[in-house]
Formats: structure tokens, sequence, C-alpha cells
């Protein structure tokens, strides 16, 4: 039977008739009745409006695929002969769904939690076609959905203060033709400054922080932090921070991952071969002399634990490539040809 306000009265009625010993044990009850048709209510609107979790937040989806809302965002985020945007499947596309959706102009890129993925959608694709193929939505991507935190408050204090600032970010985008990237990125104003991560079509540039949304908003970026001056040595942590006995351990239900037949690239700032532990599983690339901090990365990484067992690497049987900071990512595809 329905819960109804009549009933809410006749409760509260007989919890008021109730003498004073009995009478928090029947409020707990009826409280207990409240809460528990309100999580009902709660989970059941959950349900009907899927989302998905972003790193500005969760976010919910548009599952009205065939709207004329949706075929407007595929058409202002056209690009290149390709739209760019985040669909939801009802479940994760098997291999033969994936070769269809490839087949009809849709390919999936980046994935994202609950099901998501960015997603490559070129002019022949149709919401249709999504939706046959087991979308269950569709989430227009805005510009601050794709700003790192530290970038967002820095937008934040420009626009309140409003004053100019330039500041050096990373503009992550995806696969498009770089010279293509390049002039609409400086269309709206970036000054493209370093070179050498466009490979991994990663572009450094010099922007007023005004012009970040604009920049932010080109459907081909996936992602803008703010760049590191210089390269900056990082990471002094131990495997018990992380559990990482959990994955090397061979007892019980531990997975015994050693390394074995794996190559592994470190960038940091000197050559870490010295080490007994590393000597005979490194290949050096770093032109620069010996540097602790190097050794001690690399001892974290993959150390053999010869000298202390206990200190033995995440990765105690891998092959590490030891490179300087940066020029691992830009040297990784000759590298992994070799």
């Amino acid at each position: 039977m329905p819960f109804t306000e009549t009933h809410s009265r006749k409760s509260l009625f007989f919890l008021i008739a109730q003498p004073a010993s009995t009478f928090v044990s029947s409020f707990c009850k009826f409280l207990f009745i409240v809460l528990l048709f309100l999580s009902a209510a709660l989970q059941s609107s959950a349900q009907k409006q899927p989302s998905i979790k972003l790193r500005s937040g969760i976010k919910a989806v548009n599952t009205d695929i065939l709207s004329e809302k949706i075929k407007t965002h595929l058409r202002k985020t056209f690009f290149n002969g390709n739209s760019y945007t985040i669909i939801q499947f009802n479940k994760l596309p098997g291999a033969g769904e994936v070769a269809k959706l490839k087949e009809w102009g849709i390919e999936l890129l980046q994935y994202i939690p609950d099901n998501a993925y960015w997603a490559r959608l070129t002019d022949k694709a149709t919401p249709a076609q999504l939706k046959v193929l087991g979308v269950r939505g569709i989430y227009e991507p805005q510009a601050e959905d794709k700003l790192s935190q530290k970038l967002k408050l820095k937008l934040d204090e420009s626009t309140s203060n409003k004053s100019v600032n330039y500041l050096l970010v990373n503009i992550s985008c995806f696969r498009e033709n770089k010279e293509s990237i390049k002039k609409q990125l400086r269309t709206e104003g970036a000054v493209i400054i370093n070179p050498e991560f466009e490979d991994q079509n990663i572009f450094q540039a010099k922007i007023n922080i005004q012009d970040l949304t604009a920049i932010a908003s080109l459907p081909f970026v996936s992602f803008i932090n703010i760049a590191a001056e210089k390269s900056t040595s990082l990471l002094y942590v131990t495997n018990a921070t992380h559990n990482v006995h959990a994955l090397t351990s061979t007892i019980g239900a531990a997975r015994g991952l050693s390394g074995t037949n794996i190559f592994v690239g470190m960038g940091d700032e000197g050559n870490p071969t010295s080490h007994i532990d590393l000597v005979d599983r490194t290949i050096n690339k770093n032109p620069l002399p010996y540097v602790e901090h190097s050794t001690n990365v690399e001892g974290v990484l993959a150390g053999g634990g010869l000298r202390y067992e206990i200190y033995k690497g995440v990765a105690p049987k891998a092959t590490v490539i030891s490179q300087y900071f940066d020029k691992m990512i830009t040297n990784t595809p000759v590298y992994f040809n070799d």
C-alpha cells in the first residue's frame, strides 16, 4: 500500500500517544521508514539519469540520442571531417562491436569510467547508428571539463581580478593533422613554444589566460594543464606506501608480477647504472653522469634487491631504458622500433 499523508498523520499521532519509554524507539522506526522511501526515490532517480565521472565532476548524460540537440552538438564539434564527443554504452563493447563502430565511422579514443569513451565520429556516422550499437547516451564536453584544477583556479582568479596573465601550458589533442591543429590554436591566440612533444599530440604553448576557454572549447582538444618551466626531480616513496607487495608477492592471493620481458622507460636527471641492483638490466641513453636521485628512482621502479631483498623494486626483472627527463618521451618511437 502506498505511503500517504494520512498514514503519516496517523503514524505521528501513534508516536505521540506512546509512553515516553517507547517514544524514542517508535520514532526511530518511523524515521527509518521515511529514509528508506527517500533512498528508493534517489536510487530510482539515479537510474533514470545516467552519468559519467570526469576530472571536473560527475556529469549527466543525454539519453535522447536522436534529439536535435545532439545533432547540433555533433555539428558544432566538427573539425577536419570529424566530430568529437563522449559516448556512454549500456555495457562495454566487445571486439566485434568496436570493429562495427569503426566500420560506421565511429572510433573509440580514451576510456572514461562508467562504460564511456571519448569518440571521434566521421561525417558518415549518425546518432541512429550509435543507438543500434548499444550507446546509452551522449555527453557534450564543456571547456571546464578539459582544464586541470590549477588552471581552473587561475582562470577564476583572473576573471574576478580582470587581470591579464600569460601561462605556459600543455595542450593535449586527439590525433589530427598537426598543421591544422597548430593553425587553429594560433587563431585562438596560442603561441606554440616547444615542438618536442608534438609526436605525442601535445602542443606546448604560451597563452593569455583570457583565451583559455576558447582554446579548451576546440573540438580536438582533450586536456590542458600548466607546463613545468623546467624539468623537476620527483618521487621518493616506498613499496609499502602503495601496497606494491600485493602485486609482486607469490604468496596467497598476490599476483606474483615481476616485470619479466617488460621494457620500461624512465626519464630522470642522470646515469643510474652504478648500483649493482640495476647494472645488468639498464639500457642507458642518458648523456649525463651519475646522480643519486636517478638511481633511487630506478631502484623503486626495478631494483633487483640483490644487496637488500627488502628494497626490491616494483618490477625487479624488468629492463629499464634510461634517458634525460622528457627526452624519454620524445625518443620513445625510436626505442620502440629498436
